[in-house]
């Protein structure tokens, strides 16, 4: 079977450092994820920096300049975070 993927060009400016990337996705998987999929699901392909400029608009740079790098350089870094408020 010979699959033919439509890909669309994306040109996104941070809105912190004003920098264009240009990201190439599939058609169908932009598709998807603006009806609601979510990103990592829709277009794994992406790194986390190039989903991030497609969610909050913040590049890779500016993002860990604000919130810093992961030391360990994944995502399953576990926080020790206690929450207040009503306990049933």
């Amino acid at each position: 079977m010979n699959l033919i993927t439509r890909k669309t060009i994306l040109a996104v400016d941070c809105i912190k450092c004003k920098e264009r990337q240009h990201l190439y996705v599939g058609t169908e998987d932009l598709a998807n994820w603006e009806r609601g999929e979510l990103i990592q699901n829709a277009m794994p392909y992406l790194t986390a920096g190039e989903r991030e400029i497609l969610i909050s608009g913040v590049c890779e740079t500016c993002f860990d300049k604000m919130f810093g790098e992961d030391p360990i350089g994944d995502a399953e870094t576990e926080y020790d975070i206690e929450f207040e408020g009503n306990e049933e």
